[in-house]
């Protein structure tokens, strides 16, 4: 017996003819085999990311690769992030059968859960009832606001007359779901009116 690698894409069956005899009468029948196209299957997608993502606007970071292998179909398999999780990841094919999942860039990730469910998608495209999915976990840090640049110590004088909407200072802070609100001393005078940055979407201005 030969062991050998059998292609289902270059045949999906095989017929065997086999011929005996005796010396003088020969006889002969014949059998055909049918292939079956396996499935590809998921190798090194981590069943949790680690390290866990800080919430907030996400860039374009390497977060993990994996392969999917397929006995002879790996060089033609194609994989995607499913819906919804697609606007914050991306997936990207590398040497196959390598493929590499990447944070969207400049995408908002605020952290309404503590995690992400993530289904990869992957797809024999020869035969596409080969579909397999998975689904790793994203873990999410709510990172605390810092002050990109600070309240001004001191404002510009003003009027003591009745003044509508002036300016009395704009600071900066790095997590774009927080929100602000005056303590003291008198928070029915003064509002905090909530901009976005031009230079920076992640440094929301107030």
């Amino acid at each position: 017996m030969t062991i050998v690698t059998l292609d289902y894409d270059s045949a999906t069956s095989y017929t065997i003819t086999v011929t005996c005899t005796d010396a003088i009468n020969p006889v002969t029948s014949s059998r055909t085999i049918n292939l079956a196209d396996d499935k590809p299957v998921f190798s090194g997608l981590p069943a949790t990311l680690s390290p866990a993502r800080n919430d907030g606007f996400q860039t374009a970071t390497l977060l993990c690769t994996f392969s999917v292998t397929d006995a002879n179909d790996q060089s033609i398999s194609t994989c995607l992030i499913q819906a919804p999780m697609d606007i914050f990841f991306n997936l990207v094919p590398g040497t196959a059968p390598t493929f590499a999942i990447l944070g969207q860039s400049q995408r908002d990730v605020v952290r309404s859960v503590i995690t992400l469910l993530v289904n990869v998608q992957c797809v024999d495209d020869r035969s596409p009832a080969n579909t397999i999915t998975e689904t790793f976990t994203v873990p999410l840090l709510d990172e605390p606001p810092t002050f990109v640049s600070g309240i001004p110590g001191t404002s510009p004088s003003i009027s003591d007359s009745t003044v509508m909407a002036t300016s009395l200072g704009v600071f900066t802070v790095t997590d774009p779901d927080t929100t602000c609100s005056i303590m003291s001393p008198v928070t029915s005078v003064y509002e905090i009116t909530p901009l976005m940055s031009p230079a920076d979407p992640q440094k929301p201005g107030i």
